[in-house]
């Protein structure tokens, strides 16, 4: 048998679980009334062997989500923080809606406790649908299951304008090649112009060879029509 050599941890499996136990039917059961909470104390079940020695208590109170960190109108802030006014109430969903179109672009999606939730994916460069204004809605649940039912734009609900990210890559890929081609033209034009230059040279040396060959055979000065012809 092989042993391990680490111990598995399931907190990180685990801690999005959310369990809501409900008490089995029962009658002959005691209650009592503790800190404004009724108590269903035992009882038996619908078999009269079934003997329950179980104490429940009803979970009337709804939690209420705020949203603690929210993205800037007008940018590409994308980072939510999600809070929450009852203690045990430590998992959140939230849904994205098209504030224009008012459309659901997610449906409810858990957010990762303890953590930041981004939304950086509704840039079009990352196949979101891209700038507009969009409405974020988030709702915290207890571990009876208990759910928000209580919308605010105070509280659980953001509204904001989200406007992508300038594509720097594309700016910065652009440019470079904007000045590698510049520098391209700035010396093919400079060898093109040298060669002309080379070329005036070679034709004012060749014009005085002939020049003076000309004088010293007695034939006078060379016209441009004459130069033309040679």
């Amino acid at each position: 048998v092989l042993v391990p050599q680490t111990t598995f941890d399931p907190t990180n499996h685990i801690q999005d679980l959310n369990c809501r136990q409900k008490p089995k039917g029962r009658y002959s059961f005691g209650a009592a009334l503790l800190d404004n909470h009724v108590l269903v104390v035992g009882g038996r079940g619908s078999d009269q062997s079934e003997l329950h020695r179980d104490v429940w208590a009803r979970d009337d109170s709804f939690p209420q989500a705020t949203i603690s960190t929210r993205p800037r109108s007008g940018t590409h802030d994308s980072k939510f923080t999600f809070e929450s006014n009852e203690g045990g109430a430590e998992h959140f969903e939230y849904k994205i809606m098209d504030a224009e179109e008012r459309l659901d672009v997610t449906p409810w999606i858990k957010a990762s406790p303890n953590e930041k939730t981004d939304v950086s994916w509704l840039d079009n460069k990352k196949g979101g649908p891209g700038e507009g204004t969009y409405a974020l809605f988030v709702r915290s649940i207890d571990p009876s299951g208990n759910k928000d039912y209580r919308y605010s734009t105070s509280t659980n609900i953001h509204v904001w304008r989200y406007v992508p990210s300038l594509p720097w890559r594309l700016i910065i890929s652009c440019t470079c090649s904007g000045i590698v081609v510049c520098v391209l033209l700035h010396f093919e034009y400079r060898r093109r112009k040298r060669k002309a230059a080379l070329e005036r040279y070679a034709v004012r040396r060749m014009r005085r060879k002939f020049k003076s060959k000309a004088l010293s055979r007695g034939l006078g000065e060379i016209t441009d029509e004459d130069w033309k012809a040679l």
